[in-house]
């Protein structure tokens, strides 16, 4: 979120006092299961990029229809599905 003073004058505007809000704190979560693959989309219909051991904590990047997008350590990003994966920022239930 941003927030500023605008003043404006007929010929000129100047924005002073802005204030930017925190960034969100990352997600960290740990896979659950052994050998999950690491997909690169949401659905069993796409590419396999590569494979996760149990304990492997990844970055939780968003959620979509049951699908965790991630970051790897490596920096690459795919998708796990959320049954293999614990973490704060997917619902449970």
């Amino acid at each position: 979120m941003i927030t500023a003073v605008v003043l404006e004058t007929r010929e000129i505007r100047v924005v002073t006092n802005v204030t930017l809000a925190p960034a969100p704190a990352e997600c960290i979560g740990t896979v659950t299961g052994s050998g999950v693959n690491v997909r690169a989309g949401p659905g069993t219909q796409f590419a396999i990029l590569t494979q996760l051991d149990m304990g492997t904590r990844v970055t939780v990047l968003g959620v979509e229809n049951g699908w965790a997008r991630v970051r790897l350590a490596d920096g690459r990003e795919g998708y796990i599905s959320t049954q293999f994966v614990e973490a704060p920022c997917i619902p449970r239930g």
